[in-house]
């Protein structure tokens, strides 16, 4: 039997003036076959999703895992098409990158999410989204 062992728990919080904050609360963990995030809130800064992809990325190589299952289905994004270009763009410029990447995310951005990823694969990066958790696993343990 194998326990799951939560690396990291963040939280990256934007003060935006007015009481208005934006933050990104997620959990990493070791599945023991890919790592896995679970991540909650909302995310309208670039800035702030770079800080949470780096440490992402950096829980991936300090983990050694080369499969990473992103659950963002409780995570909003209030980014502009052109945020989400830079996203899928920087994505793809950190290295070394997972041998494969599964993102789990809601139907509501659903577009969104996917012309980013189409951003990230035509450069290179091997990233998947998903609608359900089954499907994300079968795909990076294939």
């Amino acid at each position: 039997m194998f326990f799951s062992i939560p690396i990291m728990h963040i939280r990256l919080e934007r003060n935006y003036g007015k009481g208005k904050t934006m933050s990104i609360n997620y959990v990493i963990s070791d599945e023991g076959k890919y790592l896995k995030v679970v991540s909650a809130g909302a995310c309208e800064d670039l800035n702030q999703l770079k800080e949470y992809v780096l440490a992402i990325h950096n829980a991936t190589i300090s983990s050694g895992q080369e499969r990473v299952l992103v659950d963002e289905t409780q995570l909003e994004y209030k980014l502009s098409t052109l945020n989400s270009f830079d996203s899928g763009r920087f994505v793809s410029s950190i290295g070394p990158k997972p041998k494969k990447l599964a993102v789990l995310c809601k139907l509501e951005g659903w577009n969104g999410t996917r012309f980013w990823e189409t951003v990230a694969v035509n450069r290179g990066v091997p990233v998947k989204i998903f609608r359900d958790q089954d499907s994300a696993e079968k795909w990076i343990l294939g």
